[in-house]
């Protein structure tokens, strides 16, 4: 017998737009060395470790490409439900930001995109920075991976392509893809509400209570 997979963990809800805005604007002004990986992880879904590893000739500024990819001592997150290798096309602001980043990055014999405020190597541990750039922008401390719960979320939502969502992500199962997709409820009455199979529409009857209810308040006194 095979045990059932336990699912005690507390579900990863993503950001909302003015979350966005306002975490990306506090790191700007407080955290200037952590802007560039945050607006990264919003605008790609990249993983905690894909953006430490990340280096320059994974970049591609000229086609706005970012390859993911083994390296020597390295790999992707992958677990027979996800894929090593992946490319994500980079919106034109994103390409914008790492070409400034670039030319402002003196070389120190390593060719990672993203460093500390000192300029070492990143290492696990992204959202003790996260956390305080929460606090200050005064958003609920979430984990580093609502990041990429955020990008699939809006990606899912504006293309409406699951798909191609399931390639950005790297998901090797479109299943996986969709437990990143936080379906509100609104979403569900329209969906619900848009199958009609060509019968004209009628209102809701009220149930026998609610009729009975009704039927008194109109019912005239005396």
């Amino acid at each position: 017998l095979k045990p059932l997979k336990e699912t005690d963990s507390r579900p990863v809800r993503s950001c909302t737009e003015e979350e966005v805005q306002k975490l990306l604007r506090v790191a700007e002004a407080e955290w200037p060395w952590y802007h560039p990986i945050l607006y990264t992880a919003f605008f790609t879904g990249m993983r905690e470790g894909e953006i430490i590893h990340l280096e320059w000739k994974d970049v591609d500024l000229k086609e706005g490409l970012l390859h993911v990819h083994p390296k020597d001592g390295w790999a992707p997150k992958s677990t027979g439900q996800e894929v090593s290798r992946r490319t994500i096309p980079m919106p034109g602001h994103l390409q914008a930001l790492l070409r400034r980043l670039r030319l402002r990055r003196k070389p120190k014999g390593d060719d990672r995109v993203f460093q500390t405020s000192t300029g070492t190597a990143l290492t696990p541990g992204l959202r003790k920075t996260f956390h305080r750039i929460c606090r200050r922008a005064g958003v609920e401390l979430l984990p580093f991976h609502a990041l990429r719960h955020t990008f699939g979320t809006f990606a899912a939502k504006g293309s409406k392509d699951v798909p191609a969502v399931q390639a950005l992500m790297g998901h090797r199962q479109i299943a996986t893809t969709m437990r990143y997709l936080d379906v509100m409820e609104d979403q569900k009455i329209r969906a619900a509400g848009s199958v009609t199979y060509g019968l004209p529409d009628v209102e809701p009857l009220a149930d026998d209570a609610d009729a009975a209810r009704d039927a008194a308040r109109k019912k005239p006194s005396g």
